[in-house]
């Protein structure tokens, strides 16, 4: 995976523990950051996007360098990187961006239309501007097109005055207005309530949703697994586990005692935020 890492098996779908990547966001100490080539910055941001989307987010780092190490030093590396993230998970700064993201990324709500009163005058005077402008052009175009310009001109006049006297059509238009506006709202009301399902006010709630999810997944990954041979590749030889999502095969690459120390920290995690 050259310089990406993904930060696989430790904290739910937070993913950003373990395998690919349990390192790089690999706990407080600089020296620990510094063997993924990771700064804290970078790890935090990688931290709120596990938990903010989902997902595995993309870190620079090295899978090689993870996979280089022993399965101890795997698993310490996941305990370390479970450190961080549940740190920083729970530190103040956090608490703000997370509070400044869903300010900036919850939907908005519909702006009020004009009244149709405020519309109809609007387009009765760029209709009569535009009778205008075809009048006042009539008299430049060739003869031979004068007289059916004009009979489009009163065409368009008769329609404008017969709808301006429908008061059917007119009740129509009003309740399209109206209609339509509450249409937006409900939309908005519907996407609000999605928002703040998908995103919590209260961060921990969605932390606990992604460990719960990891913690799901991680239990199906097995210790050992028959891999054969295909086109140069290593792949299951069972084809329901083949099958399986980039992540869940993450975790089986990094190890048992990888997925273990994520699971440990995942659980220890959970319980003390609910």
């Amino acid at each position: 995976m050259h310089a990406r890492i993904r930060t696989l098996a430790v904290l739910p779908s937070l993913t950003f523990l373990l395998a690919a990547g349990a390192g790089s966001f690999a706990a407080f100490a600089d020296d620990v950051l510094a063997q993924f080539k990771q700064t804290p910055a970078k790890a935090q941001e990688a931290v709120m996007s596990a938990v903010w989307a989902g997902g595995q987010p993309y870190v620079d780092g090295s899978w090689v360098i993870f996979r280089a190490l022993s399965p101890e030093a795997r698993a310490s590396a996941v305990r370390a990187a479970a450190d961080f993230a549940r740190a920083y998970a729970s530190s103040d700064a956090f608490k703000k961006q997370y509070a400044a993201n869903r300010t900036s990324q919850a939907p908005k709500p519909p702006v009020p239309p004009k009244s149709w009163a405020e519309q109809h005058a609007e387009q009765n005077a760029q209709f009569a501007k535009s009778m205008a402008d075809m009048k006042a052009n009539l008299p430049k175009m060739p003869a031979n097109m004068q007289k059916s310009m004009q009979d489009t001109i009163d065409q368009m006049q008769a329609q404008h005055e017969a709808q301006e006297k429908d008061a059917e059509f007119q009740a129509m238009m009003e309740k399209s207005v109206t209609m339509g506006y509450e249409s937006q709202k409900q939309q908005y009301a519907s996407q609000l309530k999605q928002f703040q399902l998908d995103h919590p006010e209260d961060p921990n709630v969605l932390v606990a949703t992604r460990l719960k999810a990891f913690l799901a997944m991680s239990a199906t990954v097995p210790a050992e697994a028959q891999l054969v041979p295909v086109n140069g590749k290593m792949k299951f030889a069972d084809k329901s586990l083949e099958a399986k999502p980039y992540f869940w095969k993450q975790c089986y690459r990094a190890g048992k005692p990888s997925v273990d120390a994520a699971r440990e920290a995942a659980e220890a995690w959970l319980k003390a935020i609910q």
